[in-house]
C-alpha cells in the first residue's frame, strides 16, 4: 500500500494531491470532461486546481473525483474537506459487491411495486364504494 501525505494546506491542496494519484490531470480531466479532447480537459482541470485561477470546479465534478479516490483507497481529499468543514473524518463504509447492488436494487423495486399495488387497490375500492 502507498504511503500517502499526510497533511495539506487545504482541501484544494488534497484534492490535487487525490488527482495526481489518479493518475495526473490528464486521466482525471478525461474521465471529468469526455466530450473534450485530452489536452482541453488536461488544461481544465489544472487551471480548476490553480490557487490563482478563477476556474472552479463545480459539486458534481469534485464528487465524481472523490467518488474516484475512494473507488481507489484514497480518502484524504474527504477527509480534509470534512476537518474544513468541523466534521470528524468520514466514515469509509465497505465497497458492495455487484450482487449486493443488484440485491438493494431488487429491494427498492419490490418496495416501489408494494406501493404502486397499494395505490391501484385504494383507488379500486374507492370505485367500488361510489357504485
Amino acid at each position: 500500500m502507498a504511503q500517502h501525505e499526510l497533511f495539506y494546506d487545504n482541501f484544494r491542496g488534497a484534492l490535487s494531491y487525490a488527482v495526481k494519484w489518479l493518475g495526473g490531470c490528464a486521466a482525471v480531466g478525461k474521465a471529468l470532461w469526455p466530450g473534450l479532447s485530452a489536452k482541453q480537459a488536461e488544461s481544465k482541470l489544472a487551471d480548476c486546481l490553480a490557487f490563482e485561477r478563477s476556474t472552479k470546479l463545480d459539486l458534481e465534478e469534485i464528487a465524481q473525483i472523490l467518488t474516484m479516490a475512494r473507488e481507489r483507497g484514497l480518502h484524504c481529499a474527504i477527509n480534509q474537506l470534512c476537518r474544513e468543514s468541523g466534521y470528524a473524518d468520514a466514515v469509509i463504509a465497505p465497497t458492495r459487491t455487484p450482487e449486493q447492488e443488484l440485491a438493494e436494487r431488487l429491494v427498492r423495486q419490490a418496495a416501489d411495486f408494494k406501493q404502486t399495488a397499494d395505490e391501484l387497490a385504494a383507488i379500486q375500492q374507492a370505485n367500488e364504494r361510489r357504485r
